[in-house]
């Protein structure tokens, strides 16, 4: 069993593609060599929205951003490192409750790859 080591994107695709198939996980563990809870954490990882996702109470109000980060399994948290911000600076500003300054909306376009007018369109 491999200790201390991080699996690889294809690695981690691989125990997912393996899970979804049926394969014991302990058939995966000795694939990969990696113990029990890291398979089951890249499965939930991978399978299971994030929290975050499912709050019903607050919604990010950019739909092309909020898009993005499911995509690329991005939390707020996530992406505000990326930024250089805040994390609850920059679920204010997602949320609706604030509005970004240009700093932040350059940042969020920065690390996106959205444009301004993609990133900032707001749901009808």
């Amino acid at each position: 069993m491999r200790m201390n080591r991080l699996l690889s994107d294809e690695e981690r695709q691989g125990i997912v593609e393996l899970y979804k198939c049926g394969v014991k996980v302990r058939h995966i563990m000795e694939k990969y060599g990696c113990c029990r809870k890291t398979v089951y954490d890249v499965v939930n990882r991978a399978l299971v929205t994030p929290v975050c996702y499912r709050r019903t109470k607050h919604s990010i109000v950019y739909p092309n951003i909020e898009r993005w980060m499911i995509e690329n399994n991005m939390s707020i948290r996530s992406l505000s490192k990326l930024c250089g911000k805040s994390h609850v600076c920059l679920w204010r500003n997602l949320v609706g409750e604030t509005s970004p300054q240009l700093e932040t909306c350059t940042q969020i376009c920065n690390a996106t790859g959205l444009t301004f007018e993609e990133a900032f369109q707001r749901a009808e």
